[in-house]
C-alpha cells in the first residue's frame, strides 16, 4: 500500500512516550508536592510521585487521543481532496462526451433535415413544372384553381382573402 504524502504514521518512539509522560507528570508532582508541603512533607514524596504518575498517564492518553483525532481529520481532508479531484475529472470527461454526442446528433439530424429540405424543394419544383403547370394537361386529373366569384365587394376591393375553388378536369 502506498503511503500518503504529508501524513504521519502516528507511531511514537519510547523516548517520545516518556517525554509526553514526564511533561504531564511534572505538573502533577508539583501540584501534589505543594499540597503535601502544607502538611509538612517535602516537595518530592511518594504521594506527589504517585500523583505525578497518574497525571502523566492521563496526559499521555489525552495526547494519544488528540493525535488520533488530528490524524483522522487529516485523513478526511486527504480523502475529501481526492474525491473532489475525481469528481472534477469525471465531470470534465462527461462534459466532453456530452459535447461529442451533441455535435454528432446535430450533424446527423442536420444532414437529415437538409436532405428532407432538398427533397421537398425538388418535389415542389417538380410540382410547379409538372404537366398541369405547363398547360399540357397530360395527366388524368389536373387541379385548376380560380378565385371565388364573391371575392370582390361592391366597391371593388377584397374584404377578406377569398376561398379558392377548384375544378377537376378529367379527360
Amino acid at each position: 500500500m502506498q503511503r500518503l504524502p504529508g501524513f504521519e504514521p502516528g507511531h511514537l518512539s519510547a523516548g517520545e512516550k516518556i517525554y509526553i509522560g514526564v511533561r504531564g507528570s511534572y505538573g502533577g508532582v508539583l501540584m501534589a508536592g505543594l499540597a503535601t508541603g502544607l502538611i509538612g512533607l517535602s516537595l518530592i514524596n511518594p504521594l506527589s510521585l504517585l500523583a505525578g504518575v497518574l497525571v502523566g498517564r492521563r496526559a499521555y492518553r489525552e495526547d494519544a487521543a488528540n493525535r488520533l483525532n488530528r490524524r483522522r481529520f487529516e485523513a478526511k481532508n486527504i480523502v475529501r481532496r481526492h474525491v473532489d479531484e475525481v469528481t472534477f475529472q469525471v465531470a470534465k470527461v462527461l462534459r466532453d462526451r456530452l459535447r461529442v454526442v451533441q455535435r454528432t446528433g446535430r450533424d446527423h439530424f442536420g444532414a437529415i433535415a437538409d436532405e428532407m429540405h432538398r427533397s421537398l424543394a425538388e418535389a415542389t419544383l417538380a410540382a410547379k413544372q409538372g404537366p398541369c403547370a405547363a398547360g399540357g394537361r397530360q395527366e388524368a386529373h389536373c387541379v385548376v384553381t380560380r378565385p371565388h366569384p364573391a371575392a370582390r365587394t361592391s366597391q371593388g376591393r377584397a374584404s377578406r382573402p377569398p376561398p379558392a375553388t377548384a375544378d377537376v378536369v378529367v379527360r
